[in-house]
């Protein structure tokens, strides 16, 4: 199984914890259940007799300074890095609740794939004017709204050639992803008269495509 440590965010209840974790891990009975070895003891020591210091100067008004507000920060990053890599080398089947309420070690949840959406999008001209033409992709699953499937956004690729080409000589390419449901496609003055086919899908993180529209053709004003 995979933990994570969910560290405390205000200042004193992580001073409570770092505390409390270097009592509860070097514990007679605890350190040699859990496996914890000299060189980590010796690291979670330190961090907590450094850490204590610098809070009792950081919750003094009179001691408090930036230097020691700097410390801070410094020492909870360093601990924030190390504790994970220590706790992890707990023998998973060792661990009980206590041990997880203790040390804030609780499970992580699994990522959940996002896939590629099962249908595809459709696209609308909407407008057109010299060098320029402005679509609108629509949701087929949810027509209504603007958003897309949920960790998808669109995939747009187009074509610029001779009109009447079949669709086994369109060489797609200039592919762009679309997040926003409207996309305005701009030309150059060498592909007005000429006509454009385009295309998309839906596309997730990792790229894994649904199904292709349909191919749209206009000549290019």
């Amino acid at each position: 199984m995979s933990y994570v440590i969910r560290f405390p965010s205000r200042d004193k209840d992580f001073n409570t914890y770092v505390v409390g974790t270097k009592v509860y891990i070097i514990d007679p009975f605890n350190k040699p259940r859990l496996g914890i070895i000299t060189a980590d003891e010796n690291i979670v020591t330190t961090d907590e007799d450094s850490w204590s210091k610098n809070y009792i100067k950081l919750i003094d008004p009179n001691q408090c300074t930036k230097a020691i507000r700097d410390e801070k920060k410094r020492l909870k990053k360093k601990i924030k890095k190390e504790y994970p890599i220590i706790f992890s080398k707990i023998t998973d089947s060792i661990l009980t609740s206590a041990d997880r309420l203790a040390l804030r070690m609780f499970l992580r949840n699994p990522a959940s794939k996002i896939t590629a959406a099962t249908w595809c999008p459709i696209f609308l001209l909407l407008s057109m004017s010299h060098l320029l033409m402005k679509f609108k992709f629509i949701n087929t699953d949810n027509p209504s709204s603007r958003k897309m499937p949920k960790g998808n956004r669109i995939f747009f690729e187009s074509y610029i050639g001779l009109p009447d080409l079949a669709d086994k000589d369109l060489v797609f390419s200039n592919g762009i992803n679309i997040s926003t449901a409207f996309f305005t496609l701009l030309f150059k003055d060498a592909d007005a008269g000429k006509t454009l086919y385009a295309r998309c899908y839906y596309e997730n993180s990792k790229g894994e495509r649904g199904p292709v529209s349909l191919i749209y053709k206009s000549i290019i004003p």
